[in-house]
């Protein structure tokens, strides 16, 4: 499993007219930190794992049901935490042992705090999760 962010809007800082023009500071709408966060993640014989994405929102899109492939999440601020990290072992990695019928799995992840916390190994250890 990896995590990365999507920034919605990027803007530069400058933009660039036509020859000879200086450079000319660029106005934005404020938005250009709101992201999306996801998480990827596959198995050892290639097979793709549903998507998990953490949206920056109170509440639930309104009229939206997401692709069989993708896992929702929405939460104050796109980063992922401990709570999210259990919530995407439950959401996505169990569903997955129990569909194929596994009793036992080796899941690799990097060492980012929010792996390394008490209630995402005792989650781990609860679903017979082994890590590296």
């Amino acid at each position: 499993m990896d995590e990365t962010s999507i920034y919605l809007d990027f803007p530069s800082n400058y933009t660039f007219e036509e020859k000879g023009t200086k450079r000319i500071k660029t106005i934005t709408n404020g938005a250009e930190r709101v992201r999306l966060s996801a998480a990827f993640s596959a198995t050892a014989d290639g097979e793709k794992l549903p998507v998990y994405v953490l949206v920056s929102r109170k509440s639930d899109l309104p009229n939206y049901t997401p692709p069989n492939n993708v896992q929702i999440e929405y939460k104050t601020g796109a980063t992922f935490n401990e709570h999210v990290v259990v919530n995407y072992v439950k959401r996505v990695v169990v569903p997955h042992m129990v569909q194929k019928g596994f009793k036992k799995v080796i899941f690799f992840l990097d060492s980012a705090r929010c792996h390394l916390t008490k209630s995402v190994k005792d989650e781990l250890q609860v679903n017979g999760i082994v890590t590296n």
